[in-house]
């Protein structure tokens, strides 16, 4: 009788994890997406600041200008770093995915994965 009544637990238990994880999974992936597309939004505002744009062109260059520019690029990447904790470290990349400023604490970025994610400047 044991037996009969382990198997049937067991069974139930089986047949409610099968049927709640699948909506669980779903709710995380949902959740996950979510939170990825809130940051893409927050990067595309912080990258749309005057501020870089004034800056970017010199970056990279040999002048007064390069030095200013790198570092008001660097003092306006350490406030929104430090306005938004989700982020541990922000790269400004030229089109070729080489950094030009970094700031944070977090690991460096892969220079391959920086390459593959730098959108290309190219129009079409």
């Amino acid at each position: 009788m044991s037996s009969i009544s382990v198997q049937s637990l067991d069974s139930f238990l089986r047949q409610k994890v099968h049927q709640r994880f699948p909506r669980v999974a779903n709710r995380l992936s949902r959740e996950l997406d979510h939170w990825y597309v809130l940051r893409g939004r927050e990067l595309e505002v912080f990258a749309s600041s005057s501020i870089l744009a004034k800056s970017a062109p010199h970056l990279g260059t040999r002048s007064r200008k390069a030095t200013r520019a790198h570092k008001e690029t660097e003092q306006y990447l350490r406030y929104v770093l430090d306005s938004f904790p989700q982020f541990e470290r922000l790269v400004l990349a030229n089109a070729n995915g080489e950094p030009l400023v970094e700031v944070g604490d977090g690991n460096p970025v892969p220079k391959d994965l920086l390459a593959a994610t730098t959108p290309s400047m190219e129009t079409n």
